[in-house]
């Protein structure tokens, strides 16, 4: 990651030499985390924040649909609805998000190559947003250790007794599946210590 934003860097100096703004190596790149639902998404953003000057992140769970919206899919076993669904958020809004804020950056340029990362379990099943990615990393985890960690975390709505096994663990093991064809991919061991995944990140 840090090449990649030397090199984007370097780029945009020798463009500017010779070409006007429209026509500039773009000075920014933008980082996908998916995969597991409390795989280690969140934190990993966080670190790279702290790290990496003029970052900006987007959350995909910022773009949830309000509760009792026609969009979402209600599942009659578990009496709740699928929050683990694509249906369930807002990505019109959320690409639109991003593409304004790259032709903010793209209007502002800097000596600094701009960080913009996107974290959330479906961005890479929502097709649209693929082409934004210059870098993209799934977390991985087994089904008992998402399950303990998910017992730590608060949601609202709260999730119902067998949601985890209806509706979280099966959707993922689809939007996992889905994504398997992406040649460009690199898998995240969700349980492996944070700095390790962060390293990892860091070299790549």
């Amino acid at each position: 990651l840090w090449k990649e934003l030397h090199y984007n860097y370097r780029t945009h100096i020798v463009h500017t030499q010779t070409f006007k703004l429209a026509d500039m190596s773009r000075n920014y790149l933008v980082i996908g985390l998916s995969g597991v639902t409390n795989g280690g998404k969140t934190s990993l953003a966080a670190r790279l924040k702290q790290n990496f000057p003029h970052t900006h992140v987007m959350c995909m769970d910022d773009y949830f649909w309000p509760e009792h919206h026609e969009n979402l899919v209600y599942v009659e076993k578990v009496d709740h609805c699928n929050w683990d669904d694509l249906t369930a958020v807002n990505f019109k809004q959320m690409k639109n998000d991003l593409q304004q804020i790259l032709e903010g950056i793209q209007k502002n340029p800097t000596k600094e190559t701009r960080l913009v990362i996107l974290e959330g379990i479906m961005i890479f099943n929502y097709k649209p947003l693929l082409p934004y990615f210059d870098k993209k990393y799934f977390f991985t985890l087994d089904k008992e250790e998402c399950w303990q960690r998910r017992l730590t975390r608060v949601y609202n709505p709260a999730d119902p007794p067998g949601y985890f096994d209806e509706v979280v663990w099966p959707m993922y093991q689809k939007h996992y599946k889905d994504v398997q064809s992406h040649s460009d991919i690199v898998y995240l061991d969700g349980q492996k210590d944070r700095d390790e995944a962060f390293d990892q990140v860091y070299a790549d």
